[in-house]
Formats: structure tokens, C-alpha cells, sequence
């Protein structure tokens, strides 16, 4: 089920690491959510702050042996488990066919929504194992795991970043072009992170860059 939500967005100044002022006057925007009061609200943000007037939210249900590759990204228990009920994206789309696997322009965030903290923290160490396997090692077998090699493959090579925060696990993505915002994809990786955590908070990613075909996994402290 999805929830429409009619959004007030009031005039803000921020100065962020990645050098840009943003002073902006928004009307009311009708997005497509659920609203929680933790980091949710702060992907929210991020999200008008790169998207502005044009950003739009949609809350997709999890349906149980859904072979989508966006829901496989978030699995962790092969499919045995209720740990997460729907994941959300934030987009300057009007929908998401979530049927054409990697097809995600428009797309600047992906959230997983789990059922506490503890799923979440579980399917983020998931997360951190299987994106560290090559599809060659897994060459003859079947299931949700290759099936996440697979994908991982493929945003080895154009980036992206994960993170877990509260009960969710977010995938940041990335490209091999400019980024939205900022004049690079590390700045723009600061620039969420600086959002959904606290001063001087550390935080553990996994994170890819463009071409370099690894996912490195590192804590680190976003600078303001």
C-alpha cells in the first residue's frame, strides 16, 4: 500500500562540504511516502536538496520471491525471513518500473525499509560479505546469493555506496558521469552521509567508484 503525503517545504540555507549554498523557496510538493520521525527524514532532505521541485517519492511493498534486482540487493535471509517489508525510492520519476532490472535513471536513492534495527544491522553484514564475491566464484550455482553477485558486478564498475542507519539500509547511486551535485562523486558521497549522520559520528560504508571494480568497506566521519 502506498501513502500520499502532502509535503511543506520551508526556505532553508545550507552550506555543505561540497561547497555549494543552497537558499531555496518551495511550495508544498505532493510526494509519495510514509514518513518516519529518524533518518528517513534526513534522506528526505538530502533528496530536496538535490532534486528540489522535481523530486518524487515511492514506497514499493516487498513481495516474497520478488526476483526484481533492486529488492535482491536488500534480501538477506533468501527470501525466508519478513526482516524488511518495502523499500523506497527517490527519484525525479513519476514511476519506477522495478521489472527492468538496472534501469534507474532519474533515480538518486534507494531505502530499505527493515523491521528494526537488528535486521537491519544483519542485512547490512550480508551485504558487506557478498559484495566482496566475484560471479566466478560462484560459477555453476544458483539463487538469491549469485543473483546478488550479479548485480553487485555491475555496480562495481559504475559506483555506488551503502550505508545502514537506524532501520534502514540505503544505496546511494552512483555513476560514471557527473554527479548531480558537487563537483565530485566523493564530495557528493560526504554530502549524504553529512545528512543522515551527526557531527562527528562515524559511519561504516561500502562503497564503489566508477571503474575501479572493488567495493571497499571503511568507517569514516563526514566532514562539514
Amino acid at each position: 500500500m502506498k501513502f500520499i503525503y502532502l509535503i511543506s517545504v520551508i526556505s532553508t540555507t545550507a552550506v555543505f562540504s561540497c561547497g555549494v549554498q543552497n537558499t531555496t523557496q518551495k511550495d508544498s510538493l505532493n510526494i509519495e511516502t510514509m514518513a518516519d520521525n529518524d533518518s528517513t527524514e534526513s534522506a528526505l532532505d538530502f533528496s530536496k536538496y538535490v532534486l528540489n521541485d522535481s523530486l518524487r517519492i515511492i514506497v514499493h511493498d516487498r513481495v516474497v520471491m520478488g526476483y526484481w534486482d533492486i529488492q535482491m540487493i536488500f534480501e538477506a535471509d533468501d527470501f525466508r525471513s519478513d526482516h524488511f517489508n518495502t523499500y523506497t525510492t527517490y527519484s525525479n520519476m513519476q514511476n519506477f518500473d522495478k521489472s527492468v532490472d538496472g534501469d534507474y535513471d532519474g533515480i538518486i536513492l534507494f531505502a530499505a525499509t527493515y523491521k528494526d534495527v537488528p535486521s537491519a544491522q544483519h542485512a547490512f553484514q550480508v551485504l558487506k560479505t557478498r559484495t566482496q564475491i566475484r560471479a566466478e566464484d560462484l560459477e555453476g550455482q544458483a539463487g538469491l546469493r549469485v543473483e546478488q553477485v550479479r548485480i553487485f558486478e555491475r555496480i562495481r564498475t559504475s559506483g555506488g555506496l551503502f550505508v545502514q542507519k537506524d532501520k534502514y539500509v540505503f544505496y546511494l547511486l552512483e555513476s560514471c558521469e557527473t554527479p548531480p551535485v558537487c563537483e565530485s562523486w566523493n564530495e557528493y558521497e560526504n554530502l549524504f552521509l553529512s545528512f543522515i549522520t551527526e557531527k562527528n559520528e562515524e559511519i561504516e560504508i561500502i562503497n564503489a567508484d566508477c571503474e575501479k571494480d572493488e567495493f571497499v568497506v571503511q568507517k569514516i566521519i563526514a566532514s562539514r
